[in-house]
């Protein structure tokens, strides 16, 4: 096994691939990442990458993407100390083809995978074949493109190969045509845990799916994991705002599908075929029929939670190197799952961590559902809600009162400000909330709000004089 360092944040390739040294030029003694990949490429056996302190931030100046063709582990020391960054150009981080890799600990992002040299497929990775394992990585801000070139696309784009695992990651702020998150077809077996998939868009014409995930002719095991946030939209038709199965067999088990949105099917959608089975102990949904809401029925358990809200706080540093989703007090999620053997959670602290205070679901072992585990029974986080009472040609209505009712039916309210807006301070997270606005002169729609952070422009247009409305 021969072992590289890189010690330089620059991006030049090696200058005499295969001669067992790493060099941007003859005794320069300067091995960027791109040089330790091309010189691991043209050796024979296995090899591994690691990198020195200071090295902090890649760019990739190049154009091209950095390819892996060999057996190799890219050891990095966390995602919050280590940055491959895309650069400008339409090229994508990696290109992985046919061996046994393992990437980890790192930051990947700015990728983009819009340009017939990327074939549309993987902004941040594009894996071809092998067994590839991808742990402690925070994928973010990659881009790729809306073709419309059948299963292009998707941040992580894996095809082929088989015994794939994603692992104590986080996907988020990703655009793609297909699968913003993750894309797997025709790709074996694929496992995927302790990893938190929020906030991604699959927004390309034709028909977007899988905004965080699409699995299609693949094979792939979700465990305790979180995906929320994520969205397809655009296109003459789309579904599977958080996970699209097309083709696939998928199994879901202690895991948090929710808060995800399409036009239809919002948290999963099971079709052409697919078969997605419920291994238990996952909370699924947040409004009412979502959780039933897929093309081919899902057979879920009596320990799954359905249409109910996670109660998750925003993307954090909770602990650990990469950004999780915690639960927040109330969460619905705490000590209801089953670890199904994990030992930590995605930041890599203790699971199942069993809170006396909460009683634990029927042939649970106390663990959370989703990829973090509370050490601690958490305290509702507090939050604003604030908006705009507006009539006629948007002028805002002063006086105006607005009432916030919770789940409980107690409520408090607030007037409006000279120019209509109001807000309301110190709002316990994880609830759902109905606000309605009185007045004596205008008529109003109440609103209701499944609150995890701070809302705000919740806006409220008069329907008719209160006088003549019927």
């Amino acid at each position: 096994m021969t072992g590289f360092t890189v010690n330089d944040n620059g991006d030049g390739t090696d200058f005499t691939p295969g001669n067992g040294i790493c060099e941007t030029a003859t005794g320069n003694g300067i091995c960027t990442l791109r040089a330790a990949a091309v010189e691991a490429n043209n050796l024979a056996g296995d090899d591994t990458i690691s990198f020195a302190p200071g090295v902090t931030l890649i760019t990739l100046t190049s154009g091209a993407e950095i390819p892996i063709t060999t057996n190799i582990a890219v050891n990095g020391p966390g995602a919050n100390v280590l940055t491959v960054d895309g650069g400008a150009g339409n090229n994508r981080i990696f290109f992985i083809s046919g061996s046994t890799v393992r990437v980890s600990g790192m930051t990947l992002q700015n990728g983009n995978g819009v340009g017939a040299g990327t074939n549309f497929k993987g902004s941040a990775i594009y894996i071809t074949g092998g067994a590839v394992t991808l742990d402690r990585l925070l994928v973010q801000n990659n881009s790729g493109a809306s073709s419309g070139i059948p299963d292009a696309d998707g941040t992580v784009h894996i095809t082929g190969g088989t015994n794939h695992v994603i692992s104590n990651s986080t996907f988020t702020n990703n655009t793609a045509r297909d699968g913003g998150g993750i894309l797997a077809f025709n790709s074996g077996t694929i496992q995927v845990f302790n990893t938190t998939v929020s906030g991604n868009t699959a927004n390309g014409g034709g028909v977007p799916l899988g905004g965080g995930i699409l699995v299609a002719n693949s094979t792939m095991t979700i465990r305790s994991s979180t995906v929320t946030g994520n969205s397809a939209t655009g296109g003459s038709g789309f579904g599977g705002g958080g996970i699209y199965a097309q083709a696939a067999t998928i199994s879901i088990g202690n895991t948090i599908v929710s808060g995800n949105t399409s036009a239809v099917q919002p948290e999963i959608d099971s079709a052409f075929a697919s078969v997605t089975t419920s291994a238990g102990f996952n909370l699924i949904g947040d409004s009412a029929g979502d959780a039933a809401d897929s093309t081919i029925a899902i057979a879920y358990l009596p320990s799954d939670i359905l249409d109910t809200p996670a109660g998750l706080g925003p993307l954090a540093n909770n602990g650990g190197t990469t950004p999780t989703r915690a639960l927040l007090g109330g969460s619905p999620a705490l000590d209801k799952g089953n670890s199904f053997g994990n030992t930590t959670d995605q930041r890599g602290l203790l699971r199942p961590f069993d809170l006396a205070a909460i009683t634990n679901a029927a042939g649970g072992d106390g663990a959370d559902i989703g990829a973090f585990e509370a050490q601690s029974v958490p305290t509702a986080a507090r939050v604003s809600i604030s908006g705009k009472v507006i009539v006629g040609k948007g002028s805002g209505l002063r006086n105006a009162a607005v009432v916030l009712t919770d789940e409980q039916g107690n409520s408090r309210t607030v007037r409006t400000g000279t120019f209509g807006y109001f807000s309301f301070d110190e709002v316990e997270a994880g609830q759902t909330y109905i606000i309605a606005v009185q007045s004596k002169s205008y008529q109003f729609a109440p609103q209701v709000v499944s609150v995890q952070e701070n809302v705000t422009d919740l806006d409220f247009y008069a329907l008719a004089e209160g006088s003549s409305a019927k």
